[in-house]
């Protein structure tokens, strides 16, 4: 599980970035994918939703959590208030990603 502690101080939308990096690495194919997978992501990058998730490189680098999808992760919020984090939550809702 990949844990994001925010502590407010970067923007909501520096945060936004860093979860779009995350979700571009739990995409990505292991070193030794199939050359037909890597073709086929390459053409068709949707297709990685039908790819084996033990071909990403997250499975190679995390235990199996039994959950199939992207890397887990955890938000904590931390030394903030609670109208901070609902801000940043506001901003966090809409991307298209999820």
């Amino acid at each position: 599980m990949l844990l994001e502690i925010d502590r407010r101080t970067e923007d909501a939308h520096d945060l936004v970035t860093k979860l779009r990096r995350y979700w571009q690495w739990g995409r990505l194919l292991a070193p030794d994918a199939d050359k037909y997978t890597v073709d086929l992501v390459r053409s068709r990058p949707d297709a990685i939703e039908d790819v084996g998730h033990e071909k990403r490189l997250w499975r190679r680098i995390y235990p199996p959590t039994g959950r199939e999808g992207l890397v887990p992760l955890a938000f904590v919020f931390a030394d903030t208030t609670e109208a901070k984090v609902a801000n940043t939550v506001q901003v966090l809702r809409p991307c298209p990603m999820w």
